[in-house]
């Protein structure tokens, strides 16, 4: 049995005298609209927030640290792999790793894929995995470890629709074999579709415990909870079958989603908002905030195609009163108001319009205005689902919104790259046709290294485009030592290099300077030391002075400086040329080149300098 005895955290708001049970190798789902209380929980769960009173225990164990190490596992939205293994060895953790074989190791991964049916594979590096990949990673290590309990928070925004229903699958086999599954989730919708027993909590409050049979039978009884805490909701039948219509709208607006076209998602919402209300129309309408003007009517429904032109919108000044109102207000406007005819473009024939507006993006908000033939309707009834359909509007153009801008900066990004790659087939093709001509050793020999040195620059240049492709990318921040592990790949069967490298965060604008930087100090060493075995290339990136600075110091093991008071002297190098020019010219930074055992270069760029011009 797991159970939570009333308990209070530390410094929390939420959790106070919370109270739970669940018997031993089953799955609960535990709903609670307030994700607050979700993150006081997790903390608790995982040792990180302290209780003040209450306990924790499974089957009459207390959960202390040391039983979280040993017997627990948890996966949430942030990412738990370790970026410098690949799948196998974040599969199969350090205790076990030296116990089995590779050739064993690929035996149990070949189970486990058979045994879950996802598909991965076992020596793909986790940096180059999608954020989805690194969460069916996390989930395979769980059932490799067969946990006691099992903490997931909230995996349906993560995991596509397959994905998700294969965990679902998972789950099961690991109630199977001895593991308590708790999943954490604010989403209704989520709670549904794990097919298990739902307890729902309000304001830190245990309410009531579906079994999964009554979530399957009816699942707006569960929404009714979460949603108002009157009793009128819960037997409210009309609004349980709206549930149920709303699921099939969503299901219908995830296929059109793939198409990113939002108008007809929030048309379909607003089809649907319509039926529920019994209303004679539903526009919904973008309007600019800070230029104060309508910028497009995204929607409207409820009429004929020819006639939706015509509709009777209101006008300007009420549009824009209606996105400066107070927050979740829903505004009335009824015939019997003397001024009812003014606050429309044109004559108004119904009863009652609702207004309602909701932020969309940084600049945007989303104005539904919703008509009645009558004026008795519900109001009550009217602002709920208004404001959760106008929620579900906004997720739905936002969701499409970031998958659009996404799927364009990847394809360019996979454009660039092509081209530079066709770019560097050519130089190599003209690199043969002028080195099979009668030339002497020595111009041969330049010609070469001029050759060799662009492409070593294109090619580097194309790699990073390469990992901008990647989705995990889509938030504009790279992590510097991704970025030259990279590089490192690029260059690792001509040099050893050692890497020390500080978590640094750079913005998309910096990182193919960056990058040029380092592939033009690796390439000046091995293009100067081309003879010598064992070149070694050791980078240290780190912050400095109060976090202010970032520090890359360069070296190498080979001959050094040609000139041994370079460090106060320019250098004529097409490589060092590039370096100086990102470093001083661009990023207002310092750089000190001098020869010790090898050539050193030390870089210093202050942190206000890597961030974006419009944010420093």
């Amino acid at each position: 049995m797991f159970t939570i005895n009333k308990i209070s955290s530390e410094s929390g708001d939420i959790i106070r005298h919370f109270q739970f049970e669940q018997d031993a190798c089953t799955r609960r789902v535990i709903l609670c609209t307030n994700s607050t209380f979700f993150d006081e929980l997790t903390e608790v769960f995982m040792q990180k927030r302290r209780l003040t009173e209450g306990t924790i225990e499974y089957d009459g164990v207390k959960l202390d640290k040391k039983f979280v190490r040993r017997y627990c596992c948890f996966i949430t939205a942030a990412n738990n792999v370790f970026p410098n293994m690949n799948v196998g060895e974040n599969i199969f953790t350090d205790s076990c790793r030296h116990k089995a074989t590779r050739g064993k190791r690929k035996k149990m991964f070949r189970s486990l894929l058979q045994e879950t049916k996802f598909e991965i594979d076992l020596d793909a590096s986790v940096r180059e995995l999608t954020v989805e990949q690194c969460k069916v990673v996390e989930i395979l290590r769980a059932v490799y470890q067969r946990p006691k309990l099992l903490v997931i928070r909230e995996l349906n925004s993560i995991l596509s629709a397959p994905l998700f229903y294969k965990l679902v699958e998972v789950l099961q086999i690991l109630n199977e074999q001895g593991t308590t599954v708790v999943y954490l989730t604010n989403q209704w919708e989520e709670a549904v579709r794990l097919n298990s027993d739902v307890s729902v909590v309000l304001e830190g409050n245990y309410i009531k415990t579906f079994t999964a049979q009554e979530v399957s039978n009816d699942p707006g009884r569960i929404y009714d909870l979460c949603v108002s805490s009157h009793q009128s909701l819960l037997d409210n039948r009309r609004f349980k079958k709206g549930l149920i219509a709303l699921q099939n709208i969503k299901h219908s607006v995830k296929m059109v989603s793939s198409n990113h076209n939002y108008k007809k998602a929030v048309g379909m919402f607003s089809e649907y908002l319509k039926m529920e209300l019994q209303a004679k129309a539903v526009a919904a309408v973008l309007v600019s905030a800070a230029q104060k003007t309508v910028t497009d009517v995204v929607a409207v429904s409820g009429m004929e195609a020819e006639e939706r032109e015509r509709i009777t919108l209101l006008n300007k000044k009420m549009l824009l009163k209606c996105a400066d109102s107070q927050k979740d207000a829903v505004s009335f406007f009824k015939k019997s108001d003397p001024d009812f005819n003014r606050y429309f473009d044109g004559y108004a024939d119904h009863e009652l319009s609702a207004c309602y507006a909701v932020q969309v993006g940084d600049d945007n908000l989303l104005v539904l205005q919703i008509d009645f033939q009558k004026a008795d309707a519900d109001m009550e009834y009217i602002t709920i689902m208004t404001r959760w359909i106008a929620d579900e509007m906004v997720l739905s153009m936002e969701r499409m919104q970031q998958r659009e801008n996404s799927l364009l900066l990847q394809e360019g990004h996979h454009r660039i790259m092509n081209n530079l790659q066709i770019i560097v087939s050519l130089l190599e093709m003209e690199k043969l046709v002028i080195c099979n001509k009668d030339l002497d050793e020595e111009t041969m020999k330049e010609i070469d290294a001029i050759f060799s040195s662009n492409i070593s620059r294109i090619s580097c240049i194309a790699g990073i485009h390469k990992l901008l492709t990647n989705p995990a990318g889509n938030t504009g921040i790279y992590s510097l030592s991704r970025i030259i592990h990279k590089i490192n790949d690029f260059y690792q069967s001509r040099a050893k290099l050692y890497l020390t490298l500080d978590e640094i965060l750079i913005p998309y604008s910096k990182v193919i300077s960056i990058a040029m930087v380092i592939n033009e100090l690796i390439n000046n060493s091995i293009k100067h030391n081309e003879h010598k075995r064992n070149l070694e290339i050791r980078i240290q990136v780190s912050r400095a002075l109060e976090d202010r600075f970032v520090r890359i110091q360069y070296r190498d093991n080979g001959k050094g400086f040609m000139n041994k008071t370079c460090q106060n002297s320019q250098n004529t190098g097409i490589g060092m040329m590039v370096i100086e020019s990102v470093i001083v010219d661009e990023m207002n930074g310092k750089m000190k080149q001098y020869s010790q055992g090898g050539a050193v270069v030390e870089i210093e760029i202050s942190v206000q300098s890597l961030l974006p011009i419009e944010i420093r």
